[in-house]
Protein backbone atom coordinates (compact mmCIF):
# COMPACT_ATOMS: atom_id res chain seq x y z
CA UNK A 1 0.00 0.00 0.00
CA UNK A 2 1.24 3.33 -1.39
CA UNK A 3 2.76 5.45 2.16
CA UNK A 4 0.41 8.89 2.60
CA UNK A 5 3.20 11.82 1.60
CA UNK A 6 3.38 14.88 4.35
CA UNK A 7 4.04 18.14 3.54
CA UNK A 8 6.07 19.76 6.09
CA UNK A 9 5.40 23.61 6.70
CA UNK A 10 7.27 25.84 8.61
CA UNK A 11 9.00 28.92 9.58
CA UNK A 12 12.38 29.52 8.16
CA UNK A 13 13.75 32.36 7.56
CA UNK A 14 15.00 34.16 10.98
CA UNK A 15 15.65 31.12 12.90
CA UNK A 16 19.31 29.58 13.35
CA UNK A 17 20.39 27.08 10.50
CA UNK A 18 16.59 28.17 9.01
CA UNK A 19 14.78 26.04 11.36
CA UNK A 20 16.39 23.03 9.30
CA UNK A 21 16.59 20.72 12.63
CA UNK A 22 12.96 21.21 13.22
CA UNK A 23 12.03 19.89 9.65
CA UNK A 24 14.47 17.04 10.34
CA UNK A 25 13.12 16.01 13.54
CA UNK A 26 9.82 16.60 12.50
CA UNK A 27 10.75 14.32 9.16
CA UNK A 28 12.02 11.72 10.98
CA UNK A 29 8.76 11.45 13.09
CA UNK A 30 6.95 10.76 10.29
CA UNK A 31 8.34 8.42 8.43
CA UNK A 32 9.10 6.35 11.48
CA UNK A 33 4.59 6.87 11.35
CA UNK A 34 4.76 5.27 8.18
CA UNK A 35 4.15 8.31 6.58
CA UNK A 36 6.57 9.93 3.53
CA UNK A 37 7.90 12.75 4.42
CA UNK A 38 8.43 15.71 2.00
CA UNK A 39 10.83 18.89 3.17
CA UNK A 40 11.59 21.84 2.34
CA UNK A 41 14.84 21.73 4.18
CA UNK A 42 15.50 18.10 1.84
CA UNK A 43 14.27 20.25 -1.23
CA UNK A 44 16.61 23.13 -0.46
CA UNK A 45 19.51 20.76 -0.45
CA UNK A 46 18.97 18.48 -3.44
CA UNK A 47 17.73 21.35 -5.40
CA UNK A 48 20.25 24.01 -4.24
CA UNK A 49 22.67 22.38 -2.12
CA UNK A 50 21.49 24.28 0.75
CA UNK A 51 23.73 23.02 3.74
CA UNK A 52 23.39 25.99 6.85
CA UNK A 53 26.01 24.22 9.14
CA UNK A 54 28.34 25.32 5.94
CA UNK A 55 27.60 29.28 6.29
CA UNK A 56 30.28 31.16 7.70
CA UNK A 57 30.17 31.97 11.42
CA UNK A 58 27.89 35.37 12.24
CA UNK A 59 25.40 34.90 8.90
CA UNK A 60 22.48 36.65 9.61
CA UNK A 61 19.54 34.07 9.14
CA UNK A 62 16.95 36.73 8.24
CA UNK A 63 18.36 37.03 4.94
CA UNK A 64 17.62 34.76 1.91
CA UNK A 65 21.08 33.31 0.75
CA UNK A 66 22.06 34.84 -2.03
CA UNK A 67 23.23 32.14 -4.66
CA UNK A 68 19.22 30.71 -4.17
CA UNK A 69 17.07 31.66 -6.18
CA UNK A 70 14.54 34.32 -5.92
CA UNK A 71 12.58 33.20 -2.58
CA UNK A 72 9.24 33.49 -4.40
CA UNK A 73 10.38 31.04 -7.05
CA UNK A 74 11.66 29.18 -4.28
CA UNK A 75 7.79 29.05 -2.79
CA UNK A 76 6.69 28.22 -5.91
CA UNK A 77 8.56 25.21 -6.48
CA UNK A 78 7.47 24.01 -2.62
CA UNK A 79 3.94 24.79 -3.33
CA UNK A 80 3.97 22.61 -6.42
CA UNK A 81 5.37 19.74 -4.38
CA UNK A 82 3.25 20.37 -1.45
CA UNK A 83 0.18 19.46 -4.30
CA UNK A 84 1.31 16.32 -4.47
CA UNK A 85 0.93 15.72 -1.45
CA UNK A 86 -1.88 14.04 0.68
CA UNK A 87 -1.58 16.16 3.87
CA UNK A 88 0.58 19.01 5.47
CA UNK A 89 2.11 18.94 8.87
CA UNK A 90 2.49 22.55 10.52
CA UNK A 91 5.54 23.26 12.39
CA UNK A 92 5.66 25.32 15.65
CA UNK A 93 5.46 29.00 14.51
CA UNK A 94 4.10 28.71 11.11
CA UNK A 95 2.08 31.35 12.16
CA UNK A 96 5.21 33.36 11.80
CA UNK A 97 5.87 32.42 8.00
CA UNK A 98 4.46 34.27 5.18
CA UNK A 99 5.68 31.43 2.92
CA UNK A 100 4.18 28.82 5.70
CA UNK A 101 0.95 30.51 6.06
CA UNK A 102 0.57 30.51 1.79
CA UNK A 103 1.21 27.28 2.10
CA UNK A 104 -1.60 26.01 4.64
CA UNK A 105 -3.85 28.11 2.44
CA UNK A 106 -2.48 26.44 -0.92
CA UNK A 107 -3.77 23.21 1.19
CA UNK A 108 -6.94 24.57 2.24
CA UNK A 109 -8.05 25.48 -1.34
CA UNK A 110 -6.76 21.94 -2.51
CA UNK A 111 -8.69 20.05 -0.42
CA UNK A 112 -5.89 18.78 1.55
CA UNK A 113 -5.69 18.08 5.24
CA UNK A 114 -4.06 20.38 7.28
CA UNK A 115 -2.66 18.69 10.76
CA UNK A 116 -0.56 20.75 13.69
CA UNK A 117 -0.94 17.28 15.78
CA UNK A 118 0.94 14.30 14.75
CA UNK A 119 -1.76 11.99 16.85
CA UNK A 120 -4.38 13.46 14.52
CA UNK A 121 -2.51 13.04 11.43
CA UNK A 122 -1.98 9.32 12.42
CA UNK A 123 -5.43 8.90 13.24
CA UNK A 124 -7.22 10.47 10.07
CA UNK A 125 -4.42 9.32 7.18
CA UNK A 126 -3.51 5.36 9.41
CA UNK A 127 0.14 5.20 7.66
CA UNK A 128 0.28 1.37 6.08
CA UNK A 129 3.56 1.09 7.62
CA UNK A 130 4.06 0.21 11.10
CA UNK A 131 6.46 1.97 13.37
CA UNK A 132 9.60 1.46 13.36
CA UNK A 133 11.09 -0.47 16.56
CA UNK A 134 12.27 1.87 18.85
CA UNK A 135 10.12 4.52 17.71
CA UNK A 136 7.58 6.41 20.04
CA UNK A 137 4.51 4.82 19.04
CA UNK A 138 1.01 6.31 18.68
CA UNK A 139 -1.45 4.34 21.51
CA UNK A 140 -3.89 4.82 23.75
CA UNK A 141 -2.50 7.02 25.89
CA UNK A 142 -0.99 9.40 23.15
CA UNK A 143 -4.39 9.88 22.39
CA UNK A 144 -5.83 10.48 25.56
CA UNK A 145 -3.49 13.08 26.42
CA UNK A 146 -4.23 15.00 23.16
CA UNK A 147 -5.34 18.48 23.95
CA UNK A 148 -8.07 19.00 21.46
CA UNK A 149 -11.63 18.03 21.76
CA UNK A 150 -11.94 14.36 20.65
CA UNK A 151 -14.93 15.09 18.63
CA UNK A 152 -14.40 11.83 16.41
CA UNK A 153 -15.44 9.68 19.79
CA UNK A 154 -19.27 10.88 19.26
CA UNK A 155 -21.08 8.41 17.39
CA UNK A 156 -22.13 9.46 13.49
CA UNK A 157 -24.82 7.38 14.22
CA UNK A 158 -26.35 9.40 17.05
CA UNK A 159 -25.90 12.76 14.78
CA UNK A 160 -27.87 10.81 12.46
CA UNK A 161 -30.50 10.22 14.95
CA UNK A 162 -30.54 13.39 16.39
CA UNK A 163 -30.85 15.61 13.01
CA UNK A 164 -34.23 13.84 12.45
CA UNK A 165 -35.95 15.63 15.79
CA UNK A 166 -34.12 18.88 14.88
CA UNK A 167 -35.51 18.95 11.24
CA UNK A 168 -38.53 17.98 12.62
CA UNK A 169 -38.35 21.12 14.93
CA UNK A 170 -37.03 23.61 12.11
CA UNK A 171 -40.20 22.59 9.94
CA UNK A 172 -42.17 23.23 12.45
CA UNK A 173 -41.00 25.94 14.80
CA UNK A 174 -38.23 27.74 12.40
CA UNK A 175 -34.30 27.12 12.12
CA UNK A 176 -32.80 27.72 15.43
CA UNK A 177 -35.56 29.70 16.89
CA UNK A 178 -34.02 28.36 20.34
CA UNK A 179 -31.12 30.71 19.91
CA UNK A 180 -33.46 34.07 18.51
CA UNK A 181 -35.89 33.52 21.85
CA UNK A 182 -33.91 31.56 24.52
CA UNK A 183 -34.87 28.00 26.26
CA UNK A 184 -36.38 27.45 29.31
CA UNK A 185 -34.54 24.72 30.82
CA UNK A 186 -37.35 22.25 32.35
CA UNK A 187 -39.71 22.52 29.34
CA UNK A 188 -36.89 20.88 27.35
CA UNK A 189 -35.56 18.31 30.10
CA UNK A 190 -38.98 17.28 30.38
CA UNK A 191 -39.99 16.78 26.90
CA UNK A 192 -36.99 14.73 26.58
CA UNK A 193 -37.77 12.54 29.40
CA UNK A 194 -41.30 12.29 28.34
CA UNK A 195 -39.91 10.56 24.84
CA UNK A 196 -37.21 8.45 26.55
CA UNK A 197 -40.27 7.16 28.88
CA UNK A 198 -42.33 6.33 25.79
CA UNK A 199 -39.29 4.62 24.23
CA UNK A 200 -38.38 2.57 27.42
CA UNK A 201 -41.98 1.02 27.46
CA UNK A 202 -41.77 0.07 24.09
CA UNK A 203 -43.05 2.73 21.61
CA UNK A 204 -40.48 3.49 19.18
CA UNK A 205 -41.79 7.16 17.43
CA UNK A 206 -44.06 9.43 18.76
CA UNK A 207 -47.80 8.54 17.35
CA UNK A 208 -48.34 12.37 16.35
CA UNK A 209 -45.45 13.03 13.64
CA UNK A 210 -43.45 9.85 13.42
CA UNK A 211 -40.17 10.73 14.93
CA UNK A 212 -38.63 8.49 16.11
CA UNK A 213 -38.23 9.12 20.40
CA UNK A 214 -34.64 8.76 20.63
CA UNK A 215 -34.41 11.27 17.58
CA UNK A 216 -36.84 13.84 19.73
CA UNK A 217 -35.12 12.89 23.39
CA UNK A 218 -31.51 13.93 21.28
CA UNK A 219 -32.50 17.22 20.14
CA UNK A 220 -33.98 18.35 23.70
CA UNK A 221 -30.70 17.75 24.79
CA UNK A 222 -29.15 19.38 22.23
CA UNK A 223 -30.57 22.42 22.48
CA UNK A 224 -30.47 22.76 25.92
CA UNK A 225 -27.04 22.22 25.68
CA UNK A 226 -26.97 24.59 22.86
CA UNK A 227 -28.75 27.36 24.56
CA UNK A 228 -26.51 27.03 27.96
CA UNK A 229 -23.34 27.80 25.54
CA UNK A 230 -24.80 30.42 23.62
CA UNK A 231 -26.03 32.16 26.85
CA UNK A 232 -30.15 31.71 25.87
CA UNK A 233 -30.76 29.35 28.64
CA UNK A 234 -33.63 30.88 31.38
CA UNK A 235 -32.41 28.12 34.02
CA UNK A 236 -35.76 27.35 35.52
CA UNK A 237 -34.49 24.03 37.39
CA UNK A 238 -36.03 23.69 40.99
CA UNK A 239 -34.03 24.79 44.62
CA UNK A 240 -31.66 21.83 44.66
CA UNK A 241 -32.58 19.08 47.37
CA UNK A 242 -30.99 16.33 48.45
CA UNK A 243 -31.03 13.52 45.36
CA UNK A 244 -27.34 13.00 45.84
CA UNK A 245 -27.22 12.00 49.44
CA UNK A 246 -30.51 9.99 49.03
CA UNK A 247 -28.72 7.95 45.94
CA UNK A 248 -25.78 7.38 47.96
CA UNK A 249 -28.20 6.25 51.31
CA UNK A 250 -29.95 4.03 48.34
CA UNK A 251 -26.92 2.66 47.09
CA UNK A 252 -25.91 -0.09 49.30
CA UNK A 253 -29.68 -1.39 49.54
CA UNK A 254 -28.61 -2.29 45.30
CA UNK A 255 -25.97 -4.98 47.03
CA UNK A 256 -28.26 -6.18 49.85
CA UNK A 257 -31.20 -6.87 48.12
CA UNK A 258 -28.95 -8.73 45.54
CA UNK A 259 -27.60 -10.83 48.05
CA UNK A 260 -30.54 -11.51 49.73
CA UNK A 261 -32.30 -12.54 46.76
CA UNK A 262 -29.37 -14.80 45.07
CA UNK A 263 -30.67 -18.06 45.43
CA UNK A 264 -34.06 -17.32 43.23
CA UNK A 265 -33.85 -17.20 39.66
CA UNK A 266 -37.10 -15.95 37.99
CA UNK A 267 -38.00 -14.98 34.60
CA UNK A 268 -36.67 -11.53 33.65
CA UNK A 269 -39.27 -10.43 30.43
CA UNK A 270 -38.70 -7.62 28.10
CA UNK A 271 -39.93 -6.03 25.10
CA UNK A 272 -39.23 -9.30 23.27
CA UNK A 273 -42.18 -10.54 25.75
CA UNK A 274 -44.41 -8.48 23.75
CA UNK A 275 -44.75 -10.84 20.92
CA UNK A 276 -44.58 -14.14 22.33
CA UNK A 277 -45.27 -15.73 18.99
CA UNK A 278 -43.05 -14.42 17.12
Amino acid sequence: MKKPRVYIAGPMRGLPFYNFPAFDKACTELNQQGFRAVSPADLDRTLYGMDPWELPEGHNWHEHPAWMPEEEEVLRTDINVLRTCDAVFLLTGWQNSEGAKRERKEAFEQGIGVYDNMDDLVLDLKPSQPVAAGAKATNPKDLIGSDKLPLHLWPTTATAMGCIGMLNGMLKYGRTNFRAVGVRATIYIDAALRHLYAWLEGEECDPDDGVPHLAAALSCIAIVVDALAAGKLNDDRMVAGGYRKLVDALTPHVKRLKELHKDRNPKHYTIADNNPGS
